[in-house]
């Protein structure tokens, strides 16, 4: 999948067997969110490395000292965090006040209970407390 131009990233076979799986083993829980079960806030995230952290930083998207998070590539429309007012570009270094180094972080707090608030960097400036709601698998 490309990002932007200069910046993409592939999915290992590995893992998407596993989504699969975990994907047919959870429309078994109808209605009832099992442990384990991740909800859904409706972005795709690209997990920051110091590649592509140095990348945007030459392309002057970054100025802060930045050394971990997420950028948010897409956001589905209509999703919690569409409605949260999360865009593409974004970059989530923080959720509940924990700092996130990739996407599994991301996943694990979806594993959780309760709101999520975000602290995001957003065209140089910093926004904290952007809460997002996810919802339960159906």
């Amino acid at each position: 999948m490309k990002v932007t131009p200069g910046i993409s990233f592939a999915i290992p076979i590995d893992y998407a067997k596993e989504f699969l799986k975990k994907s047919a083993e959870s429309k078994k829980f109808v209605g009832k969110a099992s442990s384990g079960t991740r909800r859904y806030i409706g972005i795709t995230m690209l997990s920051l490395n110091p590649q592509v952290i140095e990348e945007l930083r030459a392309r002057g998207q970054v100025t802060v000292n930045l050394l971990h998070g997420i950028v948010i590539y897409r956001v589905v429309v209509g999703s919690p965090a569409d409605m949260a007012g999360l865009r593409p570009g974004d970059i989530v270094t923080h959720i509940n006040g924990h700092p996130i180094h990739g996407s599994r972080d991301v996943y694990k707090k979806l594993e959780g209970e309760g709101d999520l608030s975000f602290s995001v960097l957003r065209d140089k400036a910093r926004l904290d407390n952007v809460v997002v709601r996810p919802e339960s698998p159906v």
